[in-house]
């Protein structure tokens, strides 16, 4: 059976990938954070490709977290994608520190129905979506 720190190191070895150019600084955000709980470690790496939009390939990037998030019998898996990446963006869309058209043409189905059910339960509406 997977630990979190086995989902989180999945997760972050997908979000790396075409990200050459951002991997050093998105490895150093976790070194920082090391001691922190690890599902804190998507969230840090992920910050990295926000501070930095016109450089990150986000059509990978959604590609990857959408294709992890398929089999939902992986709640845990899911459980950090959808708390550490896609309400990271639906709160940083909403506070207007990041901007919605960076990822909603590459989202996925089910990340864009995650959302929607994330804006219903906190009672607002993340623009873009």
């Amino acid at each position: 059976m997977k630990t979190d720190k086995d989902w989180v190191e999945l997760v972050l070895s997908r979000m790396k990938r075409g990200q050459e150019h951002l991997q050093p600084q998105m490895e150093k955000a976790v070194q920082e954070q090391i001691d922190m709980p690890e599902r804190l470690w998507v969230y840090y790496a992920l910050s990295i490709l926000m501070r930095h939009p016109e450089q990150t390939r986000w059509d990978l990037l959604m590609t990857e977290m959408e294709s992890l998030i398929q089999d939902e019998t992986q709640g845990d898996l899911c459980e950090i994608i959808y708390q550490e990446v896609l309400e990271t963006f639906a709160n940083a869309i909403s506070n207007q520190s990041f901007e919605h058209h960076w990822i909603t043409p590459h989202i996925g189905p089910l990340s864009r129905d995650y959302i929607q059910a994330y804006d219903k339960f906190m009672g607002g509406k993340t623009p873009g979506f």
